[in-house]
């Protein structure tokens, strides 16, 4: 069985907002698809070359490649942010909706990965930054 549409006009104007950015994300996540090799899945197949390098040479030992993954969605996702320090363009601040999809997708399979629950994160709610 089919939901009713819901008409945006009555929807609060956050909810407003928020669905017709999320439809814009769509489309530039569909135009990004489009733009790059669909046929090859180059995050699931990126080696991380420059990301193993140095994380041997701190650490003395490799990843997986699900944590090198993690870590480059982070990366990534800082990438954006620091992009809307410049001049702001819509698309880069709607793309970053879709990087952080991402990364919250990898941190959630590497908790499920290692038994993280909820209890076992830091809580960093009662820490004040000076």
């Amino acid at each position: 069985m089919e939901k009713p549409k819901i008409e945006n006009d009555n929807l609060p104007i956050f909810s407003r907002n928020c669905l017709k950015t999320f439809e814009e994300a769509k489309e530039i996540l569909k135009d990004r698809r489009d733009q790059y090799d669909d046929n090859v899945d180059s995050w699931a197949n990126s080696s991380f070359n420059a990301l193993r390098t140095t994380f041997k040479l701190i650490n003395g030992r490799g990843w997986t490649i699900d944590e090198y993954r993690t870590i480059a969605s982070a990366s990534l996702v800082d990438l954006k942010i620091s992009r809307l320090n410049g001049e702001f363009k819509a698309d880069t601040a709607i793309d970053l909706m879709n990087y952080l999809a991402n990364w919250v997708a990898e941190m959630e399979a590497l908790k499920i990965k290692y038994g993280y629950e909820k209890k076992d994160l830091i809580d960093y709610s009662n820490i004040s930054v000076i």
